[in-house]
């Protein structure tokens, strides 16, 4: 019987090694990612833990402790309101497969809160390396060449947008889109119902933040039209931007509390969550896209959706003074590129796979 039990036991702790061993290439890759990250801070007389800590802090406590009893409970209350005994369900919830999965999609989680760092860590340190914003009145020129010689959040916001669509805006995409690109990523995680697009997808968002957030953005370093005034020097050319994005006030959340705390923490030299200033091409619209792209494999329809929303997102963030038109622009087509490029990688992985396990 011991033996037997023993047997077991160990069948259980290979089946969890199997299990951290398909994801081990990402927590390698955002390693790797972490170690550049670091050296090159250090190249420029910066020690980043700091940056890394904050986001431990910060989202540490979400992705491994309030998420995993939130989705616990909520998953087992609709299993019993359906029907299902208590026992049964907890059987379920506690088997080895579904342990298995949730333990190593926590280990995703992990590495994504330390990507996070990394990212942050080299975003800040940018215009330290560029010695400022070299392109935004280059962007901002061809963002006006391209629409017919409108500068595009000027003229949106010309159109009187009523209040009640400006807050929308505002909450949507301070508030909104966090909980749209924080959230679903545990559930893909940790749900055994996105274990077959799971890793493919950890790979996706990672180049998103990788390709678009640095290593484009630094190519290409621009700061916005909320601080052209500042970069520039000119003053007036997206005043009507900024003064209907102060029109929702300074509580926080809103664009002008937060483009101050960008600003403030730019000049100060200081790193944490959310600092970096840096806004070609948009991250909003950026993971917005990827996860509308991976949201139609589901469902066509919730496809759809997906699509609207990196619409409002890209209109919000020009009327809102975040971005250029462009830089939506350039997120779409760079994201659809990533996204086809990796889809079409793991295929081929896949494809190989099968033809050795065959042989």
């Amino acid at each position: 019987m011991d033996a037997v039990s023993s047997t077991l036991r160990h069948r259980k702790v290979d089946q969890l090694i199997d299990k951290m061993a398909a994801t081990l290439p990402f927590h390698v890759a955002i390693c790797l990612y972490a170690i550049a990250a670091i050296a090159l801070n250090i190249a420029y007389g910066e020690f980043p833990l700091s940056t890394f800590l904050s986001y431990i802090e910060t989202l540490g406590p979400m992705y491994l402790v309030t998420l995993p009893l939130f989705s616990a409970v909520a998953a087992m209350a609709l299993r019993i309101s359906e029907g299902q005994s208590r026992r049964r369900t907890v059987f379920e919830a506690l088997s080895p497969p579904s342990v298995e999965h949730f333990i190593s999609g926590l280990s995703l989680m992990a590495s994504f809160v330390l990507m996070m760092g990394a990212f942050t860590s080299f975003k800040t340190l940018m215009p330290t390396i560029w010695n400022g914003f070299p392109y935004d009145q280059v962007q901002a020129d061809l963002d006006r060449l391209l629409h017919f010689g409108f500068d595009p959040g000027p003229a949106l916001v010309s159109l009187k947008i009523p209040q009640v669509l400006r807050d929308a805006m505002v909450w949507n995409y301070s508030m909104g889109w966090s909980f749209v690109g924080l959230v679903p990523i545990y559930f893909i995680a940790t749900s055994r119902f996105g274990a077959h697009v799971r890793l493919r997808y950890f790979f996706s968002i990672f180049s998103v933040w990788l390709v678009a957030g640095n290593i484009v953005a630094f190519l290409f370093l621009s700061a916005g039209p909320a601080f052209y005034d500042r970069i520039v020097g000119d003053v007036s050319r997206f005043a009507p931007v900024l003064a209907f994005a102060a029109e929702s006030g300074t509580a926080f959340g809103t664009p002008t509390s937060f483009q101050t705390f960008l600003w403030n923490n730019f000049q100060s030299g200081t790193s944490s969550v959310g600092t970096g200033i840096s806004a070609f091409p948009s991250l909003h619209v950026a993971i917005a896209m990827m996860n509308a792209l991976f949201l139609r494999e589901l469902n066509k329809t919730a496809g759809w959706f997906g699509f609207i929303y990196v619409a409002i997102i890209c209109i919000s963030s020009v009327c809102l003074g975040w971005h250029y038109a462009i830089d939506g622009y350039a997120s779409i087509a760079i994201v659809a590129i990533l996204y086809l490029a990796i889809k079409r990688l793991f295929r081929r992985f896949e494809t190989v796979a099968s033809a050795r396990i065959d042989q």
